[in-house]
C-alpha cells in the first residue's frame, strides 16, 4: 500500500460576539489564514460560527440570514487562496424551513452542504427542523448525486443531504456530523476516514471527560479519526457557558486537545495518520463485518458520495506537530501501566491454569537464566500453581549453566527458586555440549553459530525429557519481540510445549517486572504471599532488570561480567518494539517508519542509528518468519500478535528485497545528507 503520508486537520474556536456576523467573519478568516500558514489541509470551524449558536428566535430574521449568507460565501472565496479545505457550520433556509448545516469549501468551490439530523438533542428544534429523509428531497440536478437535492445559497450551489465527500487521489473519505448528531446511534456505521464535527457544547461539570470518552469510543469503533470544533465562552451565557474544547482521537487515541473555558480563541491540530487508518479498516474483520451489516439492513441508502478534489496532505519534510511515544506498548500514565501490566499477567496466569487442566499434566518444567523473560514466566507459573492450590513443587525449576553462564545471573535464578519454593534443579550443560562437539567434529574453541546453537538445544531437550519423565508441560519463555526478530535457536529456545511469554513485548516485559517490584507481587495475588520473603524477592526482581539483556552462550569476560549483550549484537529493544508496533498496527512503511522514528527519539538516536537498526529489523522480520510458522501456542495479550494461527500470517520464505531496497534509497538520501 502506498505511503498517503498525514493529513493536518485545524480545529478552531474562534472569539465571537453572537448576532455580530461581520466581526465573527473577520476572527474566523484571520484563523483561518494562520491554520493554512501551518499547514493544515483541513480546517473545522464550530456550529453556526458565523451568528453563534446562542441568538435564539434572531434565526428566523432575513436581514441577520442574508447577513450570514454573504459571510459564509466570503469563507468559500477565501478557500481559493489556501491550499487548506474548510468545514464551517451554519444555517439554510431551504423548501421553506430552516437547517442547522455544515458546509465543505475547497479552492472556492462549496463542495456540499450537510444538515443536522437532531437538533433536538441540542434544544434547537424551536429554530431548525432535522434534516430531510430521503422521500422528503427532491431530485437532484444533473450536477448534484443522484436522489440529493441542490441548493442554491447567495450565488453559490452546492448538493444538500447527508454526503460522503471522497478524495480518491489521497483515499480519503470525510463525512460531516453536526454537534450531538457525532454521538447518534448509526453515525459510527456510516463514519468517513475523517468525521469532522462542528460543535456548541455546553461546559458542565465532568462534560469534557465524558465527551472526550465518547470521542475515543467513536473514533475506535468507526476506525476514524474524530475531530470536533467547538463554540467557545463568548457565546451568550444567559442559559449556558459554552466549552470551546476542541479535540482529536484517532482509533481510540488522543492525538490533541485544547483546555475548555480558555479565553480568547483556541486551536488544535491534529496530524492524522490516513497511511494507517486505511490499514486498520482493510485489516480490521470487525469494521468490515459492520459496514457490510449497515448496507444490508439499508442504513447507507439515500447517502451520495461527492468527489472531492484532492486534499493538501502534511509534506514530508514538515515536522509532525503530534507526538509518538517512543515505548508504545508502555503507557505513559502510570494508572493505565499498572492496569494494563495486571491485565497482562493474568492472562498469562489464567492462560497457563487452563492449559494445565486440559492437558492433565502433574508439573510444570520451566528453564531459568536468571534473565528477564524466564523471571516473568516463572513468577506466572508459581502464581497459577497457588491460585490452583497446588503445591508450590509441583513448578519444576531448572537452571543450566554453560559456557557464558555469570555467576551473577546463576545466582539470581538460584535464589528466584528457593523463594518461589520450586522443585530446584542445577544440570551443568557444559560435559554433555562438549562430548555433542566432539561427536559432531566441531572445535569447541570456534564460537560460532554451532557453539551457541548447541548450548540452546541442549538445553530443551534436558527440559522437555524432564516433562516427558514428570508428565509435565515445559514453558517457553521467549518474547514477542525475540519471535519478531527471530531472536532464537530453531528447535532450541524457540520450541516449547506453551509459551505464556510469547505475546509481550521486551519493552512491556520490563514494565511488568517493574510493576511487581513496585507492589504487583501483592496485586498479583491479594490475601497471599507470592514468595518465602517478599522483599528478597523485590530486591532479587530489581537485581534481574538492571542486568543487560543476553543469551549468556559466549564466554564472559576475564572479569567474569556478561560480555555478550543483545542489544549491541541486533539493537535496541526499545527502537525494536517501536518498528514492531507500527509495523503491525498501522502497516508503516520504511519512509514513514525512519521519518517518524527520527523525531519521536530525538537526541536519543541519530537518524543513520535508526535507519541502521531499522533495516535489521526488516531483514529479520521478514526472512524469520519460518520459526513463527512453527511456534508454540501462547494466550494472546493485545492487539499485536505473531501467532501463525491468528497473529500474523506469511510465507516463511519471503525475499525482503522491496523493503532493502527502499532502505537503500533513503540510506542514499541521508548519505548526500539530503532531507528525508
Amino acid at each position: 500500500m502506498q505511503d498517503k503520508g498525514f493529513l493536518r486537520v485545524a480545529l478552531l474556536s474562534p472569539t465571537l460576539k453572537p448576532a455580530d456576523v461581520s466581526y465573527n467573519l473577520e476572527q474566523a478568516e484571520r484563523k483561518i489564514l494562520a491554520a493554512a500558514e501551518e499547514k493544515a489541509g483541513l480546517i473545522v470551524l464550530p456550529e453556526l460560527c458565523l451568528t453563534g449558536v446562542t441568538i435564539g428566535d434572531l434565526f428566523r430574521q432575513n436581514q441577520l440570514y442574508q447577513a450570514q449568507l454573504e459571510a459564509a460565501r466570503k469563507l468559500v472565496e477565501l478557500t481559493a487562496s489556501i491550499p487548506s479545505a474548510l468545514v464551517f457550520g451554519f444555517y439554510v433556509r431551504h423548501r421553506q424551513r430552516l437547517y442547522n448545516c455544515a458546509g465543505l469549501a475547497k479552492g472556492g468551490h462549496l463542495f456540499g452542504v450537510v444538515p443536522q439530523a437532531a437538533p433536538a438533542a441540542e434544544g434547537l428544534e424551536r429554530w431548525f427542523d432535522p434534516a430531510p429523509t430521503g422521500s422528503e428531497s427532491a431530485p437532484g440536478t444533473t450536477n448534484a448525486p443522484t436522489g440529493v437535492d441542490q441548493l442554491c445559497i447567495d450565488g453559490l450551489r452546492a448538493p444538500f443531504g447527508d454526503l460522503l465527500f471522497q478524495d480518491d487521489e489521497n483515499e480519503v473519505s470525510l463525512s460531516l456530523r453536526i454537534g450531538q448528531d457525532l454521538f447518534l446511534p448509526a453515525a459510527a456505521e456510516a463514519s468517513g476516514l475523517l468525521t469532522l464535527c462542528p460543535a456548541a457544547f455546553k461546559q458542565l461539570v465532568g462534560s469534557p471527560a465524558f465527551r472526550r470518552n465518547q470521542c475515543l469510543a467513536f473514533s475506535q469503533t468507526a476506525v476514524t479519526a474524530c475531530c470536533i470544533a467547538s463554540a467557545g465562552a463568548e457565546e451568550s451565557t444567559g442559559r449556558a457557558v459554552y466549552s470551546g474544547h476542541c479535540l482529536v482521537a484517532e482509533r481510540g487515541r488522543l492525538i490533541a486537545e485544547t483546555e475548555p473555558l480558555t479565553a480568547g480563541s483556541t486551536i488544535a491540530y491534529g496530524d492524522i495518520d490516513v497511511s494507517g487508518l486505511l490499514y486498520e479498516r482493510m485489516t480490521s474483520s470487525l469494521f468490515r463485518d459492520a459496514s457490510a451489516l449497515a448496507a444490508k439492513r439499508g442504513q447507507t441508502n439515500g447517502r451520495a458520495t461527492v468527489t472531492l478534489s484532492p486534499l493538501y496532505m502534511l509534506p514530508h519534510s514538515a515536522l509532525l506537530k503530534r507526538t509518538f511515544p517512543t515505548r508504545p506498548f508502555v503507557p505513559d500514565n502510570e494508572s493505565e501501566r499498572r492496569s494494563n501490566c495486571r491485565e497482562a499477567f493474568a492472562i498469562q496466569v489464567h492462560g497457563l491454569m487452563g492449559r494445565l487442566a486440559r492437558t492433565g499434566s502433574k508439573k510444570i518444567v520451566i528453564g531459568v537464566s536468571g534473565g528477564l523473560d524466564s523471571t516473568l514466566a516463572l513468577l506466572v507459573a508459581a502464581a497459577a500453581l497457588k491460585l490452583t492450590g497446588r503445591p508450590a513443587d509441583d513448578l519444576m525449576a531448572v537452571t543450566m549453566p554453560g559456557f557464558g553462564t555469570t555467576d551473577h545471573t546463576r545466582q539470581n535464578a538460584l535464589t528466584l527458586m528457593r523463594l518461589l519454593e520450586t522443585d530446584c534443579r542445577e544440570i551443568s550443560i557444559e560435559a554433555s555440549v562438549t562430548q555433542h562437539f566432539k561427536d559432531i567434529g566441531h572445535d569447541i574453541n570456534d564460537h560460532n553459530f554451532v557453539y551457541e546453537n548447541a548450548q540452546a538445544r541442549e538445553r530443551t531437550q534436558i527440559l522437555m525429557d524432564l516433562a516427558n519423565r514428570e508428565n509435565g508441560l515445559q514453558i517457553g519463555t521467549g518474547d514477542l519481540s525475540e519471535n519478531a526478530l527471530g531472536w532464537s535457536t530453531y528447535n532450541g529456545d524457540h520450541m516449547a510445549m506453551f509459551n505464556v511469554n510469547a505475546g509481550n513485548p521486551k519493552t512491556f516485559i520490563q514494565a511488568q517486572l517493574q510493576w511487581l517490584i513496585d507492589g504487583g507481587l501483592q496485586e498479583a495475588l491479594p490475601g497471599l504471599a507470592f514468595s518465602l520473603n517478599d522483599e528478597e524477592l523485590t530486591q532479587t526482581l530489581t537485581s534481574i532488570l538492571e542486568t543487560p539483556v543476553s543469551p549468556e552462550l559466549l564466554p564472559p569476560d576475564l572479569d567474569g561480567q556478561i560480555q555478550q549483550k543483545t542489544e549491541d549484537k541486533i539493537g535496541p529493544y526499545i527502537l525494536h518494539d517501536f518498528f514492531i508496533y507500527h509495523t503491525l498496527r498501522d502497516g508503516w512503511s520504511p519512509t514513514r517508519m525512519l521519518r517518524v522514528a527520527a523525531q519521536a527519539f530525538g537526541g536519543e538516536f541519530s537518524s543513520r542509528e535508526i535507519l541502521h537498526w531499522l533495516t535489521d529489523f526488516y531483514r529479520r522480520f521478514i526472512t524469520q518468519q519460518f520459526k513463527r510458522n512453527c511456534s508454540p501456542d501462547h494466550a494472546r495479550i493485545g492487539t499485536v500478535d505473531l501467532s501463525p494461527r491468528d497473529g500474523f500470517i506469511m510465507p516463511g520464505d519471503i525475499a525482503p528485497t522491496l523493503w532493502l531496497n527502499e532502505l537503500n534509497a533513503l540510506a542514499e538520501l541521508l548519505e548526500g545528507s539530503q532531507s528525508l
